[in-house]
């Protein structure tokens, strides 16, 4: 992991990585969001980023390790309503919570940081309807 954040007076450097461990039902289950994070790696996005990260598994325990991204909520719905429900092709992230997509604090660029919510989605009316769900409306 790359991320490193000085502090203002320019007297120490800070690393943060987030560790997310995930113990599916079997181990197919994990090995599939293997895959999953193996296309995540090569996915583009118009304006979200993916953050760089690592994982490993064994049997059905999936663990993940990323950059930390310090920043805020992204609160700019209309880009995750673009990058997210409209994306081209059948894949994307299957939560459009505000939450799980942090605007850095030092670049003020948008990463998705619920990586393991990137899946097989191909059907737009069920991207719309999450995204409304938590939103409240479309962006259309």
């Amino acid at each position: 992991m790359t991320r490193e954040y000085v502090d203002n007076m320019r007297t120490r450097i800070t690393t943060y990585t987030l560790t997310k461990v995930i113990e599916y039902q079997n181990e197919d289950v994990a090995k599939w969001q293997e895959k999953m994070l193996d296309m995540l790696r090569v996915a583009t996005f118009k304006h979200i980023l993916i953050p760089e990260f690592e994982y490993s598994r064994d049997g059905s325990e999936l663990t993940i390790v990323t950059d930390y991204i310090k920043g805020w909520y992204c609160v700019d719905k209309q880009l995750i309503w673009e990058d997210v429900v409209k994306r081209e092709g059948e894949y994307t992230f299957n939560d459009p919570h505000p939450s799980n997509f942090i605007t850095c604090k030092r670049e003020l660029k948008t990463y998705a940081v619920d990586l393991d919510s990137y899946c097989h989605l191909p059907d737009f009316g069920e991207r719309v309807a999450m995204f409304k769900g938590i939103w409240g409306e479309s962006c259309e």
